[in-house]
Formats: C-alpha cells, sequence, structure tokens
C-alpha cells in the first residue's frame, strides 16, 4: 500500500495531466484547418472528433463532432445547388425540388446527392424540359421577327405608293440597305437631304460620269449624236452625246456628253454650242470621226447647217446622212404622192373617240355583233409614218365595226358623215389594204437599224436589197437591173417610161382578194383604173426617196463591210484599205500611207485570240465580231500598229441608227417631271450624265 506521501505525489501528477488537458482543448485551430472548413472540405475523423474534455474533473474525456454549414462556393461547383429555406445545416436541390442536411458530411453530402438515382432521373428531365422550353422561345422569336418583317414590308411599299415610285426600286434600293446600312452607327449618322445630295449630283458623281467620257473621246474617235427638240421652260436644249467602241466590253456604246442651253434653232447657234462644249472639255475636234443627226436643213443642210460647218473644221467627217430615216422619208413621200386622205381619216377618227368615253363604250357593243372580242381604240403615235402599219392593221381590223358605229348616228355632223363616206369608199379601202402589204420592207429594215448595234458588215447588202425589193414590184425585170446599178440620179427616167413599167404592178394578197370579192362594183370601172395609177405613183416616190437618200451606189459602204468582216480577212484587197483610210484621213501623207499598208500586212498574218464560242468563222451576230474586234484591239500586237488601230476604232464608231438621241430625250421626259418642277439644267445634266454613262449596277459604283 503506498505512502500518504506517494498519493501525494501522484495526486499531483494527476493534476498536472488535467491541467496539460484543459490547455490543449483550448487551443485554437490550426490555420489550415480553418482554410479548408471554409473552403467546404470535411475534415478527416481525427480533426473531426474533439480533445477529452473533463466531466467534472473525473473520468475520460469524452469527444464532440463539428457540424457543417452551407458554403456560396458550392454554387459554383454543383449548379443545382443553392441555399435552403431550413437554414444553414441544410441545401436545397433545384432539380429534384428538395431539401437535405449537410450537417455530418458537407461537401460530400452534396455529392452523395448528385449519385443518387433520383437525382440523375430529375436531371435528365429538367434538360429535356430546357429543351422544350428553348424551342418555344425560338418559334415565339420567329413569330415576332415574322411580324416585324412584314410591318418593314407594308411601309415599304407605302413609301413607294407616297411618292409615285415604281415598284422596280425596290430591287436597287434593298441592295442598297443590305450593302451600305449593316452597321447602325452609320445609319444613324447617315445625312443626305435634297441639299446634299443636289451638291452631290452637281459636284462629284456627274461631273465624274462625263470627265470618263471626255477622257475617252480625247482619246479615240468618236462620233457626234445632235437633236434639239427639247424645251424647259423658256429654254431649248440641245442634248450632245458621243458614240464609240467600248475595247473592254466590246460594244458600241452611246453616252452624254453635255446638255447646254441654245437660244435659237439656227445652224450657227447649234453649231456654236457644240464647239463650246468640247472646248470646255478639252476634246479635239479632229477626233470626230462621224455626225449623226436628223434629216431638218437646219442640222445637214448643204450649205448653212451644222454638218457644213463642222465639215469646214473636218473634212473627213463622214455622215451616214439620212439612213436612220429612210423608211419615215419613204412613207410620207410615197403617201402623199397617192394623193387621198389617209393620215385625214386615221386623225378624224382618232380625235372622235380620243376624249370620249361614252362613245368608245358605244362602240364595243357594236363590236359585240361584228366580232368575237371589242378591239382597242385607235391611237395615234407620236411618229405617224413609222406607226403607220400597226395604225393600218387596227383600222382595217376594225373597218366594220366603224362602219357600223358611223352609219347608226341619227343627229350627223358633217364631220360624221365625211368619215362614213370615206369608211365606206373602195378607193379608201383598196389604199389601206395596198398600204399594209407595201411598208412592211421598209419598216422592216428600219426595224434592223434601232436593233443591233452595228450593221456595216452587211449593210450595203441590205440596203440593195431595200431597192430591189421596190423595184422589182413597179418595174420589169431589166429595167429594176438598171434602176439598181445605175448610181446617177438620171435612171429616174426608168420610172418615167411606161414601157418599164409592169403590166401587173405588186399590190398585195389582201388587195387581190377584195378585188375578186367585189368584182362586179370594181373591175374595169374607174375605182380600178385610179387605184393603179395611184399604187404607180407610190412607188415611183418611194424609189425616187432611195435613190436620193440611200447610199447603194457608194462602194465605201461595201468597203467598210468587207474590211470588218473578218472572216473576209486574208481574201481583202489592199486597195480596199487603202481606199478607206483615205477617205477617213487616217492616210494623209505617203508616210502614214505605207505604215497603214505595213500594219495591215501584219494584221493579216496575226493570229489573235478570242473568246470564240466555236472554233469556226461563223461571224453572222453582232455580238460575235464585235467580240472579235475587242480582242485584236486589246492584243499587245496592236500597240505597234497605232494607225490600223485608229482605222478600226473610226469605223467602229459609224452612226447608222438614231434610237439613241432619242432614248436621251425619253430620259429628260422620265427625269423632268411633276414631281420635280423646280430641277434646273446643270441638276438635269448631272443625272443625265449619272443614268446614261454608267452600265453597272448602281450598287456597286465605286466612288473615286
Amino acid at each position: 500500500m503506498p505512502s500518504e506521501g506517494g498519493k501525494e505525489k501522484a495526486g499531483h501528477v494527476k493534476e498536472k495531466r488535467g491541467q496539460s488537458s484543459l490547455q490543449v482543448t483550448s487551443a485554437a485551430p490550426s490555420t489550415d484547418s480553418a482554410i479548408k472548413n471554409t473552403l467546404g472540405i470535411t475534415p478527416s475523423k481525427q480533426q473531426a472528433e474533439t480533445e477529452m474534455l473533463p466531466s467534472g474533473g473525473k473520468g475520460p474525456a469524452q469527444k464532440k463532432r463539428r457540424m457543417s454549414s452551407f458554403q456560396g462556393a458550392w454554387k459554383m461547383l454543383f449548379d443545382w445547388v443553392m441555399e435552403s429555406t431550413h437554414g444553414p445545416k441544410y441545401a436545397f436541390c433545384k432539380v429534384c425540388k428538395s431539401n437535405f442536411t449537410i450537417t455530418h458530411g458537407g461537401r460530400n453530402d452534396l455529392q452523395r446527392h448528385m449519385d443518387r438515382d433520383k437525382h440523375k432521373m430529375n436531371s435528365k428531365h429538367a434538360a429535356s424540359e430546357r429543351k422544350e422550353i428553348g424551342v418555344v422561345t425560338t418559334q415565339a422569336q420567329q413569330t415576332s421577327w415574322a411580324l416585324i418583317m412584314a410591318k418593314s414590308e407594308v411601309a415599304f411599299v407605302s413609301l413607294l405608293a407616297e411618292h409615285n415610285l415604281p415598284f422596280t426600286l425596290g430591287d436597287q434600293l434593298l441592295k442598297y440597305i443590305k450593302k451600305y446600312c449593316t452597321d447602325l452607327e452609320v445609319v444613324m449618322k447617315i445625312s443626305c437631304g435634297a441639299t446634299k445630295a443636289i451638291c452631290i449630283a452637281q459636284d462629284v458623281s456627274g461631273p465624274e460620269c462625263e470627265e470618263d467620257v471626255a477622257t475617252v473621246c480625247r482619246k479615240q474617235p468618236y462620233c457626234i449624236y445632235l437633236d434639239q427638240s427639247t424645251d424647259m421652260k423658256e429654254n431649248k436644249l440641245l442634248v450632245i452625246l458621243v458614240g464609240y467602241f467600248d475595247q473592254v466590253s466590246g460594244q458600241v456604246v452611246v453616252r452624254f456628253l453635255d446638255m447646254p442651253i441654245c437660244a435659237t434653232g439656227t445652224g450657227e447657234a447649234i453649231y456654236n454650242c457644240l464647239i463650246e462644249t468640247l472646248q470646255r472639255f478639252n476634246i479635239s475636234a479632229s477626233n470626230m470621226a462621224a455626225y449623226s443627226s436628223d434629216y431638218s436643213e437646219v442640222m445637214v443642210d448643204e450649205l448653212d447647217s451644222v454638218l457644213s460647218r463642222l465639215k469646214q473644221l473636218n473634212p473627213d467627217l463622214f455622215s451616214v446622212g439620212s439612213l436612220c430615216h429612210i423608211a419615215d422619208l419613204c412613207i410620207k413621200s410615197g403617201v402623199k404622192q397617192m394623193a387621198l386622205p389617209v393620215e385625214e381619216l386615221i386623225a378624224d377618227i382618232h380625235c372622235h373617240f380620243s376624249s370620249n368615253t361614252p362613245q368608245q363604250q358605244k362602240l364595243k357593243e357594236f363590236a359585240l355583233f361584228v366580232v368575237t372580242e371589242p378591239p382597242p381604240i385607235i391611237h395615234c403615235a407620236r411618229t405617224p409614218w413609222l406607226s403607220l402599219s400597226k395604225i393600218i392593221k387596227r383600222m382595217l381590223d376594225l373597218w366594220p365595226v366603224l362602219l357600223s358605229y358611223f352609219w347608226s348616228f341619227e343627229l350627223r355632223s358633217k364631220k360624221v358623215n365625211l368619215i362614213t363616206q370615206r369608211l365606206n369608199s373602195h378607193d379608201i379601202k383598196l389604199v389601206f389594204l395596198f398600204l399594209k402589204d407595201a411598208v412592211e420592207p421598209l419598216l422592216t429594215f428600219s426595224a434592223q437599224l434601232q436593233a443591233r448595234d452595228i450593221q456595216f458588215i452587211s449593210l450595203y447588202s441590205d440596203i440593195i436589197k431595200l431597192v430591189q425589193v421596190y423595184a422589182s414590184r413597179l418595174l420589169k425585170p431589166a429595167a429594176a437591173k438598171e434602176f439598181v446599178e445605175t448610181v446617177c440620179l438620171n435612171s429616174s427616167c426608168l420610172l418615167k417610161d411606161d414601157n418599164n413599167i409592169m403590166q401587173q404592178i405588186h399590190v398585195g394578197a389582201d388587195v387581190a382578194t377584195y378585188l375578186n370579192e367585189n368584182g362586179n362594183d370594181i373591175a374595169g370601172t374607174a375605182v380600178e383604173h385610179t387605184f393603179y395609177k395611184k399604187v404607180k405613183a407610190f412607188y415611183v416616190a418611194v424609189l425616187l426617196e432611195m435613190k436620193k437618200n440611200l447610199p447603194f451606189g457608194d462602194s465605201l459602204l461595201q468597203n467598210i463591210g468587207s474590211f470588218l468582216d473578218p472572216s473576209l480577212k486574208l481574201q481583202l484587197e489592199i486597195t480596199v484599205v487603202e481606199n478607206i483610210g483615205t477617205h477617213f484621213g487616217i492616210c494623209k501623207s505617203r508616210v502614214d500611207w505605207s505604215q497603214l499598208i505595213d500594219e495591215f500586212a501584219m494584221y493579216q498574218i496575226t493570229d489573235f485570240k478570242w473568246p470564240q464560242h466555236q472554233h469556226n468563222n461563223n461571224f453572222e451576230t453582232d455580238m460575235c465580231f464585235l467580240k472579235y474586234w475587242s480582242a485584236v484591239l486589246q492584243s499587245p500586237v496592236m500597240e505597234e500598229m497605232p494607225v490600223l488601230k485608229r482605222l478600226i476604232l473610226t469605223l467602229l464608231c459609224l452612226p447608222h441608227l438614231n434610237n439613241e438621241p432619242q432614248r436621251a430625250f425619253s430620259v429628260v421626259q422620265n427625269i423632268k417631271t411633276e414631281l420635280r418642277p423646280s430641277l434646273n439644267v446643270k441638276t438635269l445634266n448631272s443625272l443625265l450624265a449619272m443614268k446614261m454613262n454608267k452600265d453597272n449596277d448602281c450598287c456597286s459604283m465605286e466612288q473615286t
């Protein structure tokens, strides 16, 4: 048994141990343990248990487990968890819609919950629902966009309607919006009101388009197109166009140069306006290879006209004369010689119906009893002689209807009686039937001139065929051949000799049918005799007009056609080239002539590569041979042939059509409308230059 001293010693040691235990328990947790706890890392078993605590100072110490709380950092690791409304010892699962305790495991409790089958199944359902919600949202967005697009399209059409703009404008306007209005900041800063737009047209775009054309005319031969038939308030405007061959595109183009105010319509005033324009653009008159205008005396008279003055300035100037107006001249002259009221009858019927709607309706009612479909009302065209064929055909279709209509009038005026009398006349009906057939060759020739870019390859042969058609309709074969081959105007004596006239003059199938149907009233009467006399007068007048205005006795056109025809390249004689070069002033000296001969010989033996679709020498179409000359002119070899190159460019710019000036006047009328009452001449010039001098899409224009 121990002594008391030993007991005291043992108690002292035990007391120290108790003090030591109290000191350890009250110690602060380590820094590492605090960081791990904050991040939600579950402590180890030793760290989770507390040190031994005294129990009333007696017995062994008891262990106590540390409790976990919800940490905000967990939401970054688990997107489905959030704080629970039950307190910090719980977490809420957004997928399972349930609360669960995290008191003991902390982050491990979250992991165990995520691994459960229930949570996985709920996660799949939630993903499917999110996808369906996304589809619904996308459909709603599409519906919203469709509504917005529909409203914008309706507003766009309303804009066009409000300002009387054509619906075709939408094609270009939408291209502009898609190209330049993709950036909202750019759209917000665009400022182009009326004043700024006028300044851009007058000072930037218009002058640039004019300068592009002037630059070409300074370098290569060009043709001048003139016409003074446009009025703007009290001012008379002279439209000046230039034509030349575009080597890159391979086309003969006609461009707008200027439209100055011409105070008077004299030849001197028009000439002065033209020269001032050429000087302003610094274009040399020596490059003016050809001239084209209407056939008025002011423009083409031999003594006091624009053409006579230009020939004094440039003696080598080429003018095709009245070629493009030959149909109008011949028809007008032929109808005049027939001395029958053809034009008056058409004009009277037109005036009767043009301003009276009830009368038009009454005519349609009469048409229902005569024909199956009511025909259109007759309208007089701005060029009555060139549109005569269409008017005559419509008149003949309406003839029985018109006759019934005018016979039905009870209160008959002098004009109604006159129209009825003429419609009921065999003379007038026979003339209309004759003219329907007689004017067709002329109108076909005119249509070919207007439709094709250039026709000098076949122009001479087309002219000969036209003269042969009308000569063979009137004259006997021998006389017709002599008339075509005789150059001098004395050949008109052939037309005066009745021995040269055919016994059966060509009158057309419709006339022959009408004579057969009405033989009892017409055959052997004065009506038949007078009719054939007037037919002869028509053909004589047409042939004399052709002899006067068509250059079918001039070998120059034939030589030009042979030169421009690529298929005759190797067969062409040097004398043909010499004749052409001399006429156009290309060979003004012996040195130029010798150089042209050498260059042409080099051209004949050189093979030029060009985009030929078929590997043959088929140059029947204009586009085909124009592409050929485009390739020739752009070939590096042609840089060594300057004289020949100038001759080619001269021939390719020669005029034979008059529809381009008319197109310019149409453009003027389209621009100068009631919506632009204050448009001045300067702005009009700029708009014409922008409209006629650019072939590319307006949205692809790049400002330099």
